[in-house]
């Protein structure tokens, strides 16, 4: 008997301290929820401040020559630097053949998320780059279409 009593004391320490360590995580945890809270406040603040921002400018848009779009629409996927997820995404257009700018431009978002292996970090990156450029996801590029047919005949040519 007297055993027991005397392991129920040795005990009695290591639950005072785990009921110690208890109070100080469940007010660790209030404070987070406190400070996640006032994350998504600034969060909000801070799109609203963007948004206020936007509509107000008074700058033009840039605005680029036939050629110029020409150029960059040019550009092979392997010389542009997206970010990030640049191999990734390098690694996805180069399976789903898309080689140039302009062949990526005519996607839709819709259409670039169902390609395997490409989140929506990568997606968020090519969206930022071609912006950079601007440029957008889902364009309508009458010539495109054609220089798209003339490679895929150039490239069946070369394999044969």
């Amino acid at each position: 008997m007297n055993n027991i009593i005397q392991t129920k004391n040795d005990y009695n320490p290591d639950i005072e301290r785990l009921v110690e360590e208890n109070k100080f995580l469940k007010q660790k945890m209030l404070n987070d929820v406190h400070l996640r809270n006032e994350f998504k406040h600034l969060k909000k603040t801070m799109t609203d401040l963007v948004v206020k921002n936007n509509q107000t400018s008074k700058r033009p848009k840039r605005t680029m020559t036939d050629v110029e779009y020409e150029k960059i629409l040019n550009t092979p996927i392997a010389s542009i630097d997206f970010g990030e997820n640049n191999t990734r995404i390098q690694n996805v257009l180069k399976f789903q053949d898309i080689t140039t700018v302009a062949e990526l431009v005519v996607l839709t978002k819709g259409q670039c998320m169902k390609f395997r292996h490409l989140g929506k970090h990568a997606l968020f990156d090519i969206v930022a780059y071609l912006e950079t450029k601007v440029l957008c996801l889902g364009m309508e590029v009458s010539w495109v279409e054609q220089y798209v047919k003339q490679e895929n005949e150039k490239h069946k040519r070369l394999r044969l």
